[in-house]
């Protein structure tokens, strides 16, 4: 028996291994947002050396939970930021991205994730064509696993570049993961030989630009940039 559901599990399995790719090689401070749900993500990075924190909003006796909210926190005091959430579940996702701009020295990496525009379009069709086609159009007004901000890695590259940041890659994750049934997304247990195969899979289709826009998690690596010589 497994601890979270297939979907779950392949979802952390996934952003980690966009996240693990990009980690400085020169041990430093990670801060991971959205702390109480990331104690794999932390425990993980831990035993790679990193020293990390977390933001936690009802802070408890695990040390590692340094403040209930990024405004306690010093500025340029990590080498990475993390949000592994999409952050248009954040009340801004603006006012996150500025935050780990401040948080983050020079030369240091963010990386988070946000919900695909056209997934979500695509994923409206069969209800409402023309939700579907104002989703497309970007009238962000239909609601759409709990979020009404949707991106295109266009949408988030400027955002992140009118911000400061330098965009360093992008990932597009579930492809594969949106077309099986719900029984499987659900199941606590699994064959582990299809888990991999199916990871593998979604690794594979992560990496492909032609698809990345009909992602429905999009994420991102955006570089604090270092200072002109």
């Amino acid at each position: 028996m497994n601890e979270g559901t297939f979907a779950s599990e392949v979802i952390n399995r996934s952003l980690l291994y966009g996240i693990l790719g990009y980690l400085p090689e020169e041990i430093c401070n990670v801060l991971v947002l959205d702390g109480p749900k990331q104690t794999q993500m932390s425990l993980i990075l831990e035993n790679a050396g990193y020293k990390v924190a977390r933001i936690c909003p009802q802070k408890d006796d695990d040390p590692t939970c340094i403040a209930s909210t990024t405004e306690e926190i010093e500025g340029e005091s990590f080498g990475v930021v993390i949000c592994p959430g999409w952050l248009s579940d954040n009340d801004d996702p603006e006012e996150i991205s500025r935050e780990a701009m401040r948080l983050l020295v020079q030369g240091g990496l963010f990386f988070g994730s946000v919900p695909g525009r056209f997934a979500a379009a695509v994923d409206c069709v069969p209800q409402s064509t023309s939700n579907a086609s104002s989703i497309a159009n970007g009238i962000d007004e239909i609601q759409w696993w709990g979020t009404k901000e949707l991106f295109t890695p266009n949408d988030i590259a400027c955002e992140l570049e009118a911000i400061g940041f330098e965009v360093v890659d992008f990932y597009g994750w579930e492809h594969a993961l949106t077309k099986l049934p719900g029984e499987k997304l659900s199941a606590t247990d699994w064959d582990e030989g299809f888990f991999e195969d199916f990871l593998e899979l979604e690794f594979r289709l992560a990496q492909e630009r032609s698809i990345l826009g009909m992602a429905p998690t999009i994420q991102f690596v955006a570089k604090k940039p270092n200072p002109e010589p």
